[in-house]
């Protein structure tokens, strides 16, 4: 596992394990594949941010998955606070990337000037619960039935509740 910034060439990549996360409606409240034009704002955003960087993890020269800072609100209060993103495509799951993927924001966010990193799950995707438990992260809130993800295929409707987990560093909670 080698983790490096994202560049330009990794679009594609890091916008197809992000398609298929989508497909699960478990991990991210967008219903919709993006694509290069309606992702390519936020794609550059985070190509020219110092403090809101996105990242790439590859596995024999591949991307396997990609993580990211992002602004947590955007109002002067809350700059040090950070909303985090980690997508790894399905065939790496299970051989700790996320793991060492939290470590590694963990080691990067005092040099971005970020004293709190903030992660959204939605609360049937236990794993990633485990593991932000397993790397010091509390729970600061639950939303019960916040995001619709619409109707299954027995024409049922998908409700799912959040969970804001955060880490703070150096910072009483």
């Amino acid at each position: 596992m080698n983790i490096r910034l994202a560049q330009q060439q990794d679009f594609e990549s890091i916008l197809a394990i992000y398609n298929k996360a989508i497909l699960t409606y478990q991990i991210t409240g967008d219903l919709v594949l993006v694509t290069t034009e309606n992702r390519k704002s936020w794609f550059e955003f985070h190509l020219t941010s110092d403090k809101y960087p996105i990242w790439v993890v590859e596995e024999k020269n591949e991307v396997v998955g990609w993580f990211s800072f992002s602004p947590f609100y955007e109002r002067p209060a809350f700059a040090h606070a950070s909303e985090i993103s980690i997508y790894l495509d399905p065939s790496v799951h299970g051989r700790g990337y996320g793991s060492n993927i939290i470590e590694y924001m963990k080691t990067q966010m005092l040099d971005k000037k970020i004293k709190i990193l903030i992660a959204y799950i939605f609360e049937l995707n236990t794993k990633s619960m485990k593991m932000m438990d397993k790397h010091g992260f509390k729970h600061w809130g639950r939303l019960p039935n916040i995001a619709n993800m619409g109707k299954d295929e027995q024409g049922n409707e998908r409700w799912r509740t959040l969970v804001m987990m955060a880490y703070a560093e150096d910072m009483i909670t």
